[in-house]
C-alpha cells in the first residue's frame, strides 16, 4: 500500500514554539513541518465554516498526537466549538 505524502506531512507537523524532537532526540520518518500551533488553532477556529478546514482539523487531531495534545490543553476550546 502506498503512503499518502500529504497525510504523512500532517502527521509530522511540530509546534515551532515547543519542539519535543529537540528534547527527546527522536528521529522522524518523512517530512518535518514546523508551525506555530497557536496561530494554526486560531486560524482553524475562524475558518470552520469551510469544509476543507474541517477536514484539515480532523486530519490533524486524529493523525498528529502533538496537535491533539495542544488542542486538549487549550482553555478556549470554544474557539473551535462555536463555529460548528
Amino acid at each position: 500500500m502506498l503512503e499518502n505524502p500529504y497525510y504523512k506531512a500532517l502527521e509530522n507537523v511540530k509546534n515551532v514554539e515547543f519542539d519535543r524532537v529537540d528534547i527527546d532526540g527522536n528521529a522522524h520518518s518523512g517530512p518535518l513541518v514546523r508551525l506555530a500551533f497557536a496561530s494554526l488553532y486560531d486560524t482553524l477556529g475562524m475558518c470552520l465554516t469551510d469544509e476543507t478546514t474541517v477536514l484539515l482539523l480532523y486530519a490533524l487531531v486524529h493523525g498528529n498526537s502533538d496537535f491533539l495534545e495542544y488542542v486538549l490543553v487549550r482553555t478556549d476550546i470554544d474557539t473551535l466549538a462555536q463555529a460548528m
